[in-house]
């Protein structure tokens, strides 16, 4: 995976494009100490990719061993039933 410098898309590309946008095999990497760490909703992990269908032992079975194991949990936010 290719590492880059982010910045949590704080400054918007031309025509208000995200200026760090999914890229596949991208990992963003931002200074915590100025843009901390919120967990996602359970509906923003394991769920399909950018234009590819994963299979439901990813996005269903995957998902629901780690919300079991307690490696993934709610966050008080809304949660959209995606499979």
């Amino acid at each position: 995976m290719d590492l880059r410098e982010g910045t949590g898309n704080e400054n918007q590309g031309p025509l208000g494009a995200p200026t760090e946008g999914d890229e596949l095999n991208t990992v963003w990497v931002v200074d915590s100490t100025k843009l901390p760490f919120f967990r996602a909703e359970v509906y923003h992990q394991f769920h399909n990719g950018l234009g590819k269908k994963f299979p439901t032992n990813y996005t269903k079975d995957l998902k629901e061993q780690a919300l079991k194991n307690k490696l993934i949990g709610t966050t008080g936010c809304p949660e959209i039933p995606f499979f």
